[in-house]
């Protein structure tokens, strides 16, 4: 079975951001997906001016976990790879610290 992977994808020169698809046949990284969607984040790619590829899951205050490789052979299991570690409990506590650390910062 194929799965479609959305994620936004950054491009040069000014960033702008397209909606975009990888596919994949590998069950875990589709599962993968879903737990990160489930936590309220998405999956973005950049493509760097040395011609790499940066892969991110990104939550709502910025990036939980990256990626660099180079354009071509391997990207797309790099970029499973790091899905597959992605723990949604993880980003919950960091959402959790992070607002502590704003609330303490507005002095509440």
């Amino acid at each position: 079975m194929t799965y479609e992977i959305p994620f936004i994808r950054f491009s040069l020169p000014n960033g702008r951001q397209t909606p975009d698809t990888m596919m994949t046949e590998d069950a875990e990284v589709a599962d993968a997906y879903r737990r990160i969607e489930a936590a309220g984040c998405r999956m973005t790619v950049e493509i760097l001016q040395t011609g790499g590829i940066a892969a991110c899951i990104e939550g709502p205050d910025g990036d939980l976990d990256c990626t660099v490789h180079p354009n071509g052979p391997g990207l797309p299991e790099a970029i499973g790879a790091m899905m597959k570690r992605f723990d949604p409990e993880a980003a919950r506590r960091l959402r959790e610290e992070q607002a502590i650390i704003e609330a303490e910062a507005d002095g509440v």
